[in-house]
Formats: C-alpha cells, structure tokens, sequence
C-alpha cells in the first residue's frame, strides 16, 4: 500500500502540534463534562464528556498515523548459480492505515453521541441504524477518504444549527464562541475534503482546526469565570 503525504515538507510537525493542541482541548472540556455530571448526575453531561474524550483520543491516533513507521526487510534474489541477500527498508503503511481509521471511526462517534445528546434522540433503534452507518463510512473511508469528510461535515452541520440557534435565544459570549468554534471545525472539514487537489489545502484546513479548537477552548475559560461569582454566592 503506498502511503500518500497530503502535507506540504515545511508543515511536518507544525501540523502534529495543532493535532496535540486539539487533544488537550477535548481532554479539558470531557473532564470538565465529567464534573459537572457528578455534580448533578445528569447523564446527558456523562455523554458529553464521552463525546470530547473520544475526540481527543481520535486525534491521538491521527497523530500516529502521521508518524511514517520503517521495518527492514531482507529481499532474497537469484542471479544465475548465487543467491544474493540484501536488506531494504520500507515503510510499515499497516500502522497508519489502521491509525487512521481509528481515528475515523472514533471522531465520528464522538460527534454522533454529540448529536444524539443535544438533539434529544431517544429512539434505540435509530441510533442503532446510526451506528451501524457511522462504522460502514469509517470502513469505506480507508479506500475513498471524502466519503469520511462528507459524512462528518453533516454531522457537524447539525450541531452548528442547533448551537447557533442556542445563541440566539440566549445571546451569551460563552454561547457565541461555542458557535464560533465548530464553525471553524465544519471550515476545517469542508476545507480538508479536498486536500488530495494541493497540500496548501491541507495547512488552510489544520489552521481553520487550530480556530476552532483554540475558540473552544475559549469559551470553556469564559465558563470557569462565570462558574466562580456563583460558587462565591
């Protein structure tokens, strides 16, 4: 299998950094999820938490899988009466296939369980057809990636819709760039669809990914302040 580098020589590394950044920030966000649900035992906080911790252990894949590693092989080749030995080296493409789909199949439940948790999907058999797809495009996506980036744009179109309408009905900052955030998130993915076309797509979608994550972050720190007057009171 020949792997294909979609990331121009000069962004190697840079973009594993914005991976890492986005790993934190979910990891930030599920811990904070997980203390509010033991806090109030509501469960759709327990999900939430689930949901933002899938997310930044799929990133933790996509970051091995960015991650080219080589075995070394012994190729064996007869000339005339001699056998003669020699030792290559090629790269192991089962680590970053198997990484990356992963991480594919990870970030799509993550923002299923978003989408069941905030639209209030109750009906067992829908999410379970849900499920049933989600895993059939994270399969299908080892051999046609923009089928992935399809599926995961809707999803978080859906989300978008329903965090933008939560912010007009409540006009708050922490509102605002919670909208904010996974509008750069959906620019990344819409952006990251096309990537194979040049690698400057590729940095364009990582940077639109380093907004989001980094607006999102933001919000969570607006949310903490606003946590401290009332535990004060």
């Amino acid at each position: 299998m020949t792997l294909y580098i979609n990331s121009p020589q000069w962004f190697y590394g840079i973009d594993s950094c914005i991976e890492l950044l986005s790993v934190i920030v979910a990891f930030i966000v599920a811990a904070y999820g997980y203390k509010v649900y033991r806090l109030s035992q509501q469960k759709k906080y327990k999900h939430f938490s689930t949901a933002f911790l899938l997310i930044g252990i799929a990133y933790l894949f996509k970051i091995i899988s960015g991650f080219v590693i080589y075995q070394k092989v012994i190729v064996q080749q007869m000339i005339g009466p001699y056998m003669i030995s020699r030792v290559m080296v090629e790269p192991v493409t089962w680590v970053h296939t198997y990484s990356h789909t992963i991480f594919r199949l990870l970030s799509l439940f993550a923002f299923l369980i978003l989408i069941i948790v905030t639209l209030e999907i109750k009906n067992k058999p829908t999410m379970i057809l849900m499920v049933y797809f989600m895993v059939l495009v994270a399969v299908v996506s080892i051999y046609a990636h923009i089928l992935f980036y399809l599926t995961q744009i809707l999803l978080i179109a859906l989300l978008l819709h329903h965090f933008y309408h939560n912010y007009l009905k409540h006009k708050s900052c922490q509102a605002l760039y919670v909208t904010l955030a996974f509008l750069g998130i959906f620019i990344s993915n819409t952006v990251l669809t096309f990537m194979m076309y040049d690698p400057k797509i590729y940095v364009i979608g990582e940077m639109f990914q380093l907004l989001g994550f980094g607006l999102l972050l933001y919000a969570f720190i607006l949310v903490k302040k606003n946590d401290k007057p009332k535990k004060q009171a």
